[in-house]
């Protein structure tokens, strides 16, 4: 009696930026994990944005969930309830751009310690279809030390 999971978008975009939602079924966990997010772009600022995007997950199995470090050691992860993110995109030049975000994730229902992160990213594309990504971020969960983390990332395309 296998069932598979069902995953649906829904999404309107605009000249003002977008709104969409997302919804997971996981069906061995017989639950739900929903994403919902709007997006609005800088007017006279090609390519920068404002976004918000909400998380909600029925149960802690459900692989369709926000997910963080919940300071339980690696690879242990906790799942959040619900989880709220905030970030601002700023695109200088058509090489250049930064990203400054924030997540919030209450996890206490599921018995996680609530957590947050903030991290920043540039990203510069010196040449077409060559990219050179670079972040930091910070990571706090109550009761826990705090942890830093960061990636330099090189991507070619063809």
């Amino acid at each position: 009696n296998w069932v598979p999971d069902v995953v649906g978008v829904a999404s309107y975009n605009a000249g003002w930026g977008a709104v969409w939602a997302k919804l997971g079924w996981d069906e061995s966990a017989a639950g739900v994990g929903v994403q919902a997010g709007v997006q609005i772009n800088v007017p006279n600022m090609p390519g920068s944005s404002l976004r918000v995007i909400g998380y909600y997950t029925s149960n802690a199995a459900v692989a369709y969930g926000a997910f963080y470090d919940a300071g339980l050691g690696v690879p242990a992860v906790g799942v959040a309830r619900w989880s709220i993110l905030g970030s601002y995109h700023h695109q200088f030049n058509s090489q250049f751009g930064a990203t400054l975000a924030a997540q919030y994730f209450n996890g206490a229902a599921y018995g996680f310690p609530n957590g947050w992160q903030v991290e920043g990213e540039v990203v510069y594309t010196p040449v077409t279809n060559f990219e050179v990504r670079a972040a930091v971020a910070y990571a706090r969960t109550t009761g826990f030390n705090g942890t830093w983390s960061g990636f330099l990332r090189f991507t070619r395309s063809f």
